[in-house]
C-alpha cells in the first residue's frame, strides 16, 4: 500500500540522465518457479531479497525533504561500500502523472531499469495502482489501460532476465477473487504471448491481502507468483497471524511481499504502519527467515512516503524504526540462496599463520567477505577495534591481553586457515566469557567440515571473567591447508582464542622477567604490564640487526622441545631469529603488528641436555612498516615434542607403544632402525643440532652406517607423515 507524508502535487522536476546501455555481463539468469518456489536454471531455491524506491513522477515533491536524484537513491541500495546489499530493486510506476506506456517507459522506466541492471540486479517494474478495478462498469482503473501499459512495457524487456512485472500494484475492490481473476487473466495471457519467460507478480483484492484465494482457484501462464502486502495494522507479526494472513498459502504456492514497513516515529509512520523493530520487526524477520521461500521487498527506501528507511535529512532511521534494522537483514543475507547456489562472492585467504598444535586468537579469523571468511549478523564493527571488518571486536583484560570476537549472535560463524596440522589426539580449549544468561549459548568446532565438537558456554558472571571450555581426547588427522570453522548459536558471549594441545603433552612456561637473561647491542628492562601473563614484560631496546637478548634454562636430562614465544607485537617491533649452541633453528619470526597485540608463536624445535640451555633472540631486521627493532617478551614456553602415535598408525601397536626398535646402543659401527615403513625417512643430528646423516628407511630393517660420526650423543629422527619420533643414542 502506498504511504505517503502529503496527497501528491503537480510540478516539473529534472532528473539525472544515465546511460541506458546494458553490459552483457550484467544480465542475470533467468528465474522459474518449480512449486511454490523461485529457482535458477540449475534448480536452486532463489530469494529475492531486496527494496523499493520512489516513484520517480513523485521524488521532488517533499517541502520538508532533503530531495535526491533517483539515480542516487538508486545507486545507494546496491553499493556495498555503504553498507546495501539490495539483490532486487522494486520500480513503482504510478502513472499519476503520465499515462501514455511510451512516455512512461522512456523517462520513469527503462532509464532505471538499465541503472538496475547495470548494478547486477534484478528490477521489478511494478504498475504502482492503488484503486479498484472495473467491473462492467463498476469504476476503478479499466482492464483496457492496465493491458495497453504492459503491450507496450513488457516486449520491450521479453528477453531481458533481469526484469520481472507486477502487474497491478493494489487492487481494492471488489473483494471477490472470481471478480479479480476474470479482470486480470486476459492481462497475463497478453503479456505471456510477448514475453513468456519473464517472472509476473499478481496482486489480489483489498490492498493485495487475498493470496489465500488463489490455492484453490490459481490463475494460469506459468511462471506466477502471487503477491502480499503487510503492514502492522493487520496484527502482531506471530507465526499463527502470518500463518493464517500468507503463510500457509506460501507453503503450496509460491508468494512474495513486495510490500512491509513500519517506524515508531510518528513523523514517519501512520495508523497503517506504525510499529516497533522489537515489537513488529523483529518477530516478522524471524517469521520470514524460517520460510526462505518467500521473496521480500522492504518499503521504502526513501525519505518521503511512509514508513521510511531514512529521516527527510538522509539520515538512516535506527532503534524502533525499520532503517538499520533492514540494511543490517540485508547484509546478512546478502548471499543466500542467489542465482548460482553459490556462497559469498571472493578470496579466502590467511590473516595470520596458524598451527595445530597451538593456539589459535579468535580476532585472526581469515580475510574474505561476509560468507567467504565469516558470516557476521550486522554491519560494521561493533567494537571499533583491531581490524576492519564486519566481525565485532574488542579488547580484553584476559591474559594475553589483545582482542576478542564479541556481540555474538546467533547464526554467525568464523574460518580459519590452518597451514599445517599434525595428525594425533588434543585437548581443545576455547576461552570464553558472558554476562548472558540467555539459553542455547553453543560452539561448534569443525576442521574441514568435520566436527571435532560442540561446548556450552557459561554465564561467567562478566564478559571479562574468563572460562576454559574443553573438548578432550579429540583425534585429528593430519594435513595443511586445513580449515577451522566455530559456529555460534544463541550468542551473547566473548571469544578469546582456541588452542589445541595434544593428549599428554606436558609444557612449562618460563616468565621472560623472572628468567635469568643477558642483552648485547641493546638493554632489557622489565616493565609492569597487567595483560602480561605473570604481570611484567621485558622489553629489549635494540637498534639494529644483530642485537640479542639470551635466556639460561637450567635442565636436566635430554629432551626436545616445541619452543613458543608469547611477546607484545606493536608498530616498533622487529624481526627475529633463534640461536642456540650457536647455530640458527626455525625461520625469521615477525614481531610487529599495526596496533599492540599478544601473540604466542612457535618460534622453534631445540633438543635441551643436562645443564646451562641458552636460547638466544637475535634481531635479524625489521619489515618496512616498522619503526624500530625492539623486542617485547611476556614468556617462553617448552611443550614437549609430540611423540605418541595415532590410533591408526603403522607404527603402533598394543596400547600405543611404537614398534620401532632400535639397536645397539651405544653403535660403533652400524646401527639397526627395525619396524619403520619404507616411505618414512630417517635422520641423525649431533648434540648441538648439526644435520649428520639422512636416509630413506629400507623395508622392515634399516641399516645404518654410523663410522663416521663423532663419539657422543646422537638424536636419531623418524618422520612418517605428520608424525615425528625421536630416539638417542650413543655413538663409541
Amino acid at each position: 500500500m502506498t504511504r505517503r507524508l502529503y496527497p501528491l502535487y503537480a510540478c516539473l522536476f529534472a532528473f539525472a540522465l544515465i546511460v541506458s546501455v546494458v553490459n552483457a555481463q550484467a544480465q542475470k539468469p533467468w528465474l522459474h518457479i518449480d512449486g511454490n518456489q523461485i529457482k535458477d536454471p540449475a534448480g536452486n531455491p532463489v530469494t529475492l531479497r531486496g527494496v523499493s524506491v520512489l516513484p520517480s513522477e513523485h521524488h521532488n515533491e517533499c517541502t520538508t525533504c532533503n530531495n535526491k536524484p533517483m539515480s542516487e537513491m538508486i545507486a545507494w541500495q546496491a553499493d556495498g561500500s555503504r553498507g546495501w546489499y539490495s539483490r532486487v530493486l522494486r520500480l513503482p510506476v504510478t502513472t499519476a502523472k503520465v499515462k501514455d506506456p511510451a512516455t512512461s517507459f522512456a523517462t520513469h522506466i527503462d532509464p532505471y531499469v538499465q541503472q538496475a541492471i547495470s548494478l547486477n540486479q534484478y528490477v521489478i517494474v511494478d504498475l504502482h495502482l492503488v484503486s479498484n478495478y472495473d467491473v462492467n462498469g463498476s469504476g476503478g482503473v479499466k482492464q483496457q489501460f492496465v493491458m495497453d501499459f504492459w503491450k507496450y512495457v513488457a516486449p520491450r524487456y521479453a528477453n531481458t532476465p533481469n526484469v520481472i512485472f507486477e502487474i497491478f500494484n493494489e487492487p481494492v475492490n471488489p473483494d471477490n477473487w472470481t471478480s479479480w481473476k476474470n479482470y486480470i487473466q486476459p492481462v497475463i495471457d497478453s503479456i505471456r504471448a510477448v514475453a513468456p519467460n519473464n517472472l509476473i507478480l499478481v496482486g489480489s483484492p483489498q490492498w493485495s491481502t487475498r493470496v489465500n484465494s488463489a490455492v484453490t482457484n490459481p490463475l494460469t501462464g506459468g511462471n506466477l507468483v502471487y503477491v502480499y502486502h503487510i503492514y502492522p495494522n493487520q496484527g502482531a507479526a506471530t507465526a499463527a497471524n502470518l500463518n493464517t494472513k500468507f503463510g500457509n498459502a506460501a507453503n503450496t504456492i509460491p508468494v512474495m511481499l513486495t510490500e512491509f514497513g513500519w517506524n515508531q516515529d510518528p513523523n514517519y509512520s501512520d495508523g497503517v504502519t506504525f510499529g516497533t523493530t522489537g515489537g513488529w520487526g523483529t518477530p516478522f524477520r524471524n517469521y520470514i527467515d524460517a520460510h526462505p521461500w518467500i521473496s521480500w521487498q522492504g518499503w521504502i527506501f526513501d525519505n518521503f512516503w511512509k514508513p521510511q528507511f531514512f529521516d527527510w535529512n538522509w539520515n538512516l532511521m535506527s532503534g524502533e524504526n525499520q532503517g538499520r534494522f533492514m540494511q543490517n537483514w540485508l547484509f546478512e543475507l546478502q548471499n543466500h540462496n542467489q542465482p548460482g547456489g553459490a556462497g559469498g562472492i571472493g578470496t579466502q585467504t590467511p590473516y595470520a599463520t596458524h598451527t595445530i598444535p597451538g593456539r589459535i586468537q579468535a580476532e585472526d579469523f581469515d580475510i574474505g567477505a561476509q560468507d567467504v571468511a565469516y558470516h557476521d549478523s550486522d554491519l560494521g564493527n561493533n567494537g571499533n577495534s583491531y581490524r576492519s571488518t564486519d566481525v565485532d571486536l574488542g579488547t580484553t583484560t584476559d591474559i594475553g591481553g589483545g582482542h576478542v570476537v564479541g556481540y555474538t549472535i546467533n547464526g554467525e560463524w568464523l574460518e580459519y586457515t590452518i597451514d599445517s596440522v599434525a595428525a594425533g589426539n588434543y585437548n581443545i580449549g576455547i576461552r570464553s566469557a558472558s554476562a548472558s544468561s540467555n539459553a542455547g549459548k553453543n560452539i561448534t568446532v569443525k576442521l574441514d567440515g568435520v566436527t571435532l565438537g560442540t561446548v556450552t558456554p557459561n554465564n561467567t558472571g562478566a564478559w571479562e571473567t574468563w572460562e576454559t571450555l574443553a573438548l578432550n581426547n579429540i583425534s585429528i588427522a593430519g594435513g595443511s591447508n586445513k580449515v577451522l570453522r566455530l559456529e555460534i548459536a544463541g550468542g551473547s558471549f566473548n571469544l578469546n582464542y582456541i588452542e589445541f594441545t595434544p593428549v599428554g603433552q606436558v609444557s612449562t612456561r618460563y616468565e621472560a622477567e623472572t628468567t635469568s637473561r643477558w642483552s648485547s647491542g641493546a638493554s632489557n628492562t622489565v616493565v609492569a604490564q597487567a595483560q602480561a601473563s605473570g604481570g611484567n614484560l621485558v622489553r629489549v631496546s635494540a637498534d639494529g640487526v644483530g642485537d640479542f637478548v639470551e635466556y639460561t634454562y637450567p635442565h636436566t636430562g635430554m629432551k626436545n622441545y616445541d619452543v613458543y614465544l608469547g611477546f607484545r607485537a606493536g608498530p616498533d617491533q622487529g624481526t627475529c631469529q633463534v640461536y642456540k649452541d650457536g647455530a640458527a633453528y626455525g625461520s625469521v619470526f615477525d614481531l610487529y603488528s599495526p596496533t599492540t597485540v599478544y601473540k604466542e608463536v612457535l618460534v622453534a624445535n631445540l633438543t635441551f641436555y643436562t645443564g646451562q640451555q641458552k636460547v638466544r633472540f637475535t634481531v635479524a631486521g625489521k619489515n618496512t612498516s616498522s619503526t624500530g627493532y625492539q623486542f617485547t617478551h611476556d614468556y617462553v614456553k617448552l611443550v614437549d615434542h609430540a611423540t605418541t602415535l595415532n590410533a591408526g598408525s603403522a607404527l603402533r601397536q598394543g596400547a600405543g607403544q611404537s614398534l620401532i626398535q632400535v639397536f645397539p646402543n651405544p653403535a660403533t659401527t652400524v646401527l639397526k632402525v627395525k619396524g619403520v615403513p619404507d616411505d618414512a625417512a630417517i635422520t641423525i643430528r649431533d648434540a648441538t643440532g648439526n644435520l649428520r646423516l639422512s636416509q630413506q628407511a629400507e623395508g622392515s630393517e634399516t641399516s645404518i652406517d654410523v663410522q663416521r660420526l663423532r663419539p657422543g650423543l646422537h638424536i636419531l629422527r623418524v618422520v612418517h607423515g605428520d608424525e615425528v619420533f625421536t630416539y638417542t643414542f650413543l655413538k663409541e
